[in-house]
């Protein structure tokens, strides 16, 4: 047990089975540039080598302090911590400085270990801040809360799973990372059934040289929470996700976020192979200098791998970015609900590739500098019913004879052959507030409407937390069957037969709350005209049909 002031001039090592405990308001010094066993990792430089036990209980009022003899300290003085082993590693207000690295975690083998950083300063280091790596089939449980990591010249938070069944569980909360080269990275390997889930939650994260939060997935199956996060002021994106596992599923969930004055993207989604569905709520994006949010499907890479990315994308604003608000290349479809989008450099919403229909609907999109609110760029149709386009827009589309041309304001079939229409029908004539409660809506059958028949309910959703289903009703409530989807839902109908009914949704959250009903009528009569779909029994065409 160290204590008082504690003066180090070489290796220090701890070997397995033994714990080296710092009581509370102990000094720890290391004579700078100086290494009397000549051994360690750096022969120059003294350096606590943990192969058993470190625990350092500082507290608020009696911190602990490991630092440079120097004069005039500099990063480099003295190495830092290097832990390997099964044993325990506890940092709580302890403050770790001018060292070549800050801690250097990293166990190998089929244990577990549940490192805790806490209430603690790691800062100018020549290196890495806080390096956390699992592999061999270790299970690493970490909590990583109440810290200050700054002024590092490599990470300042470093969390890997690696090699065959390793498990890393992370929990990243509350932090203030900035000054580093990176922020905060989480890494998992290619290797199989190596995972992580991982919790980063309500961390100040800025002023970093490259991203701000960088997460890589390549590993069978991965869970993460970005929540409640401020990242300003990065060098590269703020939020970079990327997804490169050729069999597993990455789930993600980046909500609550304040992503503003990045040097490039607030929000790059990048899927290389793997299936990745991200659901983004909720988030404000701003004054980047790239897009706001951008999410790409790699073609071509590894050809005998396929990729899905499926974005939802709900309850954010996103404004005044140097790029696009929002641009999506994928081979599925993007849902795109209840977000507003506004006052960006280039275009509103630029989508550049799809394969499938996308569904933008109930969102604000106006004011932004490109040629277009919404540019499709994809040979598939996008379902952009329900928007508030802006005065001009709305102008345009108001002056009748549509479906047409919106000149210079949607890029559609109307400007290229190739590509698909963009169906803007049924827009808003103001602005719509975003929702701070759960909320359904029916897009077809459209409200007050007679049709020969119809097969399916379609309708979008959104709220503020986790959608448990949607629920719809065709016969004024008595009975409700679930729909397929959430943000885009669909509901398989049978008419009955002729007559009038009322059409009704609603939302069932986490919490177990029906919100409020919505309601369309919708008349079903046999003797009008199959405007779309399939036939149902023999008709007859005459006169002009529509």
């Amino acid at each position: 047990t160290w204590s008082d002031t504690v003066n180090i001039t070489g290796d220090i090592i701890v070997p397995e089975g033994i714990t080296l405990t710092v009581s509370a308001g102990t000094t720890v010094q290391f004579l700078a540039l100086n290494d009397e066993t000549a051994g360690g990792n750096n022969a120059s430089r003294s350096e606590l080598l943990i192969q058993g036990s470190l625990v350092i209980e500082g507290t608020e009022a009696k911190p602990v302090i490991l630092t440079s003899t120097a004069s005039t300290p500099a990063a480099g003085d003295w190495d830092g911590i290097r832990q390997t082993g099964k044993g325990e590693l506890t940092l709580r207000h302890t403050t770790i400085e001018y060292a070549s690295l800050g801690v250097d975690y990293q166990v190998d083998g089929e244990f577990s270990v549940s490192p805790t950083i806490e209430n603690s300063t790691i800062r100018h280091t020549k290196g890495r801040g806080l390096y956390l790596e699992a592999k061999g089939g270790a299970n690493l449980t970490a909590s990583v809360q109440n810290n200050t990591i700054h002024s590092n010249t490599e990470y300042g938070v470093y969390l890997s799973a690696s090699e065959s069944n390793t498990k890393l569980n992370a929990t990243v909360s509350n932090n203030q990372v900035y000054n580093n080269k990176y922020g905060i990275s989480l890494e998992g390997s290619s290797s199989s059934n190596s995972a992580f889930t991982a919790l980063l939650n309500k961390n100040q994260v800025h002023d970093n040289g490259s991203y701000g939060i960088y997460v890589q997935s390549r590993s069978a199956t991965n869970e993460l929470q970005i929540l409640g996060n401020t990242i300003y002021a990065c060098g590269d994106a703020g939020l970079y996700l990327k997804n490169d596992s050729s069999t597993g599923t990455f789930t993600s969930l980046i909500e609550g976020n304040t992503l503003r004055k990045n040097k490039n993207v607030g929000l790059y989604v990048h899927n290389f192979r793997g299936e990745h569905r991200p659901l983004v709520r909720q988030n404000t994006v701003f004054n980047n200098e790239g897009n706001g949010l951008q999410f790409e499907q790699y073609d071509n890479y590894y050809y005998y791998y396929s990729g899905t990315l499926q974005p939802e994308i709900t309850l954010n604003e996103v404004h005044d970015n140097h790029g696009h608000g929002l641009s999506i290349s994928t081979n599925q479809s993007a849902t795109v609900v209840h977000n507003s989008i506004y006052d960006n450099k280039k275009n509103g919403i630029y989508l550049l590739k799809s394969n499938d229909v996308s569904h933008i609907n109930f969102n604000n999109i106006y004011g932004n500098e490109g040629d277009y609110a919404l540019y499709n760029n994809s040979s598939a149709s996008v379902d952009a019913r329900y928007n508030w386009w802006g005065a001009a827009l709305t102008q345009e589309m108001e002056a009748g004879n549509n479906p047409k041309n919106i000149t210079a304001h949607l890029f559609d079939i109307y400007d290229n052959d190739s590509k698909g229409i963009v169906d803007y029908s049924d827009w808003f004539s103001a602005e719509q507030p975003l929702s701070s409660m759960p909320i359904s809506w029916i897009k077809t059958p459209a409200n007050k409407t007679s049709m020969k028949a119809v097969d399916k309910i379609e309708g979008s959703a959104v709220a503020p937390i986790a959608i448990v289903r949607v629920e719809v009703s065709t016969d004024g409530g008595k009975t409700w069957e679930p729909a397929s989807g959430s943000s885009h839902w669909s509901y398989d109908w049978t008419v009955p037969g002729e007559g009038i009914y009322l059409i009704q949704s609603r939302v069932i959250t986490a919490d177990g709350i029906g919100t409020q009903v919505a309601e369309n009528t919708v008349t079903i009569d046999n003797s009008l005209t199959t405007t779309s779909g399939e036939l149902t029994a023999d008709e007859t065409w005459s006169d002009t049909v529509n």
